[in-house]
C-alpha cells in the first residue's frame, strides 16, 4: 500500500515527516506494535501550473529501503484544517478532517454554528500557504457535492447544523455524507432515556476531539442515538461500532455512564459506554 507523506511547494527542497506521523500510518495498517516492519519511500516531482506541464513526465526516484518498528500510542491521523468565520479564521481553533487511511480521502464532523455568512476554506497546513475555496458558485445551496479549487470562500452550508464532510485531495471534491442539528440518547433505559422520545438526552459536542458526549444515569435497557429527535437518521449496532438503523444498543448494568459517540469516520462509526 502506498501512503502520501505530504507535498513540497513549488521550489522547496524538503518535505517535513514526522516519526509520529510514520509510526501512525504502521499503527493504522494494522502493523503490531514492536514488531520490524520494512517500508520503502520514493518522491515523485511533477509539473504544475506550467502551460506545457501536462505533457512533463512524472519524474520517480529510486527506492529507499527503511526498517521501522512502530511503538504503541493513540493513532494520529493525517489531517487538513477547517478555518473561517466559526473560528474567526484563526488556525489557533481549527476543526478537521482526518485521513483514515492515510491516503488522499479526509472525513470529520464539523460544527460551524451561527458564523457562517463569511464562509469557510479548507488548508493542507495551519498557514495560509495553500487553501482551496469554491472556483464558482454551486447551483443550488447545501449541496451534497462541491468542486473545490482556488476561489472564494465556501458560504453555501446551512448555520446550526452539524455536518459530515468528506474531502478528496486526488479529485478536490468535497462530499456532504449527512448533516443534524442535534444528536440525542433514546430509549427505555431509566428515567432520562424513556419511552423511546417520550425523554431523551441530548449529547454535547466536544470542539477538541469532535465528539459528541453526555452523561447519563441508565435502568437496564435498551438505547440507541438519532438526529434531529426522529428517525430519518438514527444509529444502533454493537461492541462498540454503529450502523445506521443498527439494532438496540443493551443496557445490561444500571448506573452513571459516559456516553461518547464518535461520527468522524463515516465508514467506521463508534460509540463507548464507560460506567462511572
Amino acid at each position: 500500500k502506498e501512503v502520501d507523506l505530504g507535498k513540497a511547494l513549488t521550489g522547496a527542497t524538503t518535505i517535513p515527516v514526522t516519526n509520529a506521523a510514520i509510526n501512525s500510518i504502521l499503527i493504522n495498517n494494522k502493523v503490531t506494535p514492536g514488531t520490524a516492519t520494512p517500508v520503502y519511500f520514493r518522491i515523485l516531482a511533477t509539473a504544475d501550473g506550467e502551460t506545457a506541464a501536462p505533457t512533463i513526465s512524472t519524474i520517480t526516484s529510486p527506492v529507499v529501503t527503511a526498517t521501522v518498528t512502530p511503538y504503541s500510542t493513540e493513532v494520529v491521523y493525517p489531517k487538513v484544517y477547517i478555518v473561517g468565520d466559526y473560528n474567526g479564521w484563526s488556525h489557533d481553533k481549527d476543526l478537521f478532517l482526518f485521513s483514515f487511511e492515510s491516503n488522499s480521502i479526509y472525513s470529520g464532523i464539523i460544527d460551524f454554528g451561527s458564523k457562517v455568512a463569511n464562509g469557510w476554506k479548507i488548508t493542507p497546513a495551519p498557514n495560509w500557504d495553500n487553501d482551496w475555496g469554491m472556483p464558482e458558485a454551486p447551483a443550488t445551496d447545501d449541496p451534497t457535492t462541491l468542486q473545490l479549487g482556488k476561489g472564494g470562500n465556501i458560504s453555501c452550508y446551512k448555520a446550526n447544523e452539524f455536518y459530515n464532510f468528506t474531502f478528496d485531495t486526488s479529485t478536490m471534491k468535497l462530499t456532504k455524507n449527512f448533516a443534524f442539528n442535534v444528536l440525542s440518547i433514546v430509549g427505555d433505559a431509566g428515567s432520562e432515556v424513556n419511552g423511546w422520545g417520550t425523554k431523551e438526552v441530548d449529547m454535547t459536542f466536544n470542539t477538541a476531539k469532535q465528539t459528541f458526549t453526555a452523561e447519563v444515569t441508565f435502568a437496564e435497557g435498551q438505547i440507541k442515538f438519532r438526529a434531529n429527535h426522529g428517525w430519518d437518521i438514527n444509529w444502533g449496532g454493537s461492541d462498540g461500532i454503529l450502523k445506521p438503523g443498527g439494532d438496540n444498543l443493551k443496557i445490561t448494568k444500571a448506573g452513571k455512564y459516559l456516553v461518547t459517540v464518535n461520527l468522524n469516520n463515516p465508514d467506521k462509526l463508534t460509540y463507548t459506554l464507560e460506567i462511572e
